[in-house]
């Protein structure tokens, strides 16, 4: 399988203590590595609860409240009316 990229974005804070690692001859990718495996080793332990799963996708990304029927384009027309007034 080849190897894939991963970037992660880092604070200042992390980008210091990385470079620490470096100037002591620790890789930070091999960090990253032991880290990804250790959490997807007790991934494999705990079964998943797809109840507490949902509720945390509709709380993070909840239903709008009101769309109109996609089939009736003047009802469409006048929802995204009222959204671009709304942003404005």
């Amino acid at each position: 399988m080849p190897s894939r990229l991963f970037n992660v974005r880092l604070s200042p804070e992390d980008a210091q203590l990385v470079e620490r690692l470096r100037t002591r001859g620790i890789s930070p990718s091999e960090v990253m590595l032991r880290a990804i495996r250790k959490e997807a080793a007790e991934l494999k332990d705990q079964p998943v609860e797809a109840d507490a799963l949902i509720e945390d996708l509709l709380t993070r990304f909840p239903t709008p409240p009101v769309i109109p029927d996609a089939t009736d384009r003047h009802a469409v027309r006048d929802h995204i009316r009222k959204r671009l007034r709304a942003r404005r």
